[in-house]
């Protein structure tokens, strides 16, 4: 198993990537303490994985330093950190003249001062055992623009900075800091919005299909891992390929996408 014998803190664990990753690792054979700021989700996460290994949840808003503070204080009970998936985010669409002050503060706290103060305040434990591994939940938006999501871009370009200079500073203590940058993933943050236009993405998608948590979850498993171990400061992209093409693919390309899919020949 990848990653036997570590403790691995998981934020935005309680739905889509952060679960799945939280599954991942315990499959792996990681101590998982799993974080939310939502406990009634955090209670279903719990009573659906405690089966597959030593499981921890602990209540927390990423972007508040008090109860950082307080994750990190009982992530020491447990021993110390060796692995911190900074996944813990929120998104919603606006133009950009539409965009509420009070939007953009919370999208920039939780999406890029949660992942500093978690890091900043979990680090420590890491080097004190001599090393460990920061993967930070960035985007395919933090490398290209989208309309209507300026606050959410900039809160993930931040992320690839931050990945790259935290990588850079900690890697006298051995500590690695990597970043995955998923396209487009069904999760509950844009389940709705694939729903309602089922087909709107295959045409910039050369795999052709929408990615699934758990895709994104092994590469963050791999990047945590020992397998990694001289992958640092790197954005990991994870995208079915969309950011390899520059527009949509061609007409006779997505045509037989669709025949794929309606055909529902399984995934090679």
């Amino acid at each position: 198993m990848w990653l036997e014998g570590c403790t691995a803190v998981i934020t935005g664990a309680s739905s889509g990537i952060g679960l799945a990753t939280a599954e991942r690792f315990l499959d792996e054979g990681a101590r998982v303490v799993a974080v939310s700021d939502r406990p009634e989700e955090l209670n279903d996460v719990a009573a659906a994985l405690l089966q597959r290994g030593e499981l921890h949840t602990a209540e927390c808003d990423v972007g508040d330093r008090a109860q950082v503070t307080d994750l990190a204080a009982r992530v020491r009970e447990l021993g110390g950190a060796d692995i911190l998936v900074n996944n813990a985010g929120v998104w919603n669409e606006r133009d950009f003249l539409e965009i509420e002050y009070e939007n953009w503060e919370r999208l920039l706290r939780v999406n890029l001062t949660g992942v500093f103060l978690c890091s900043q305040l979990l680090a420590p434990q890491m080097r004190i055992r001599g090393g460990g591994a920061i993967v930070n939940t960035a985007s395919t938006n933090g490398l290209v623009a989208e309309p209507r999501l300026a606050h959410y871009n900039a809160s993930k370009g931040g992320v690839v900075m931050l990945t790259k200079s935290m990588a850079v500073d900690l890697s006298r203590f051995r500590i690695r800091v990597n970043a995955v940058a998923p396209g487009v993933i069904r999760t509950p943050l844009i389940a709705h919005i694939l729903d309602a236009k089922p087909t709107e993405h295959f045409g910039a998608i050369p795999w052709g299909e929408v990615g699934r948590p758990e895709q994104v979850a092994a590469c963050i498993a791999f990047l945590a891992s020992s397998h990694a171990s001289y992958v640092t400061g790197e954005i990991f992209v994870c995208d079915g390929g969309q950011l390899a093409i520059n527009g949509e693919l061609p007409a006779e390309y997505r045509k037989e996408i669709a025949e794929r899919l309606s055909a529902d020949v399984p995934e090679n």
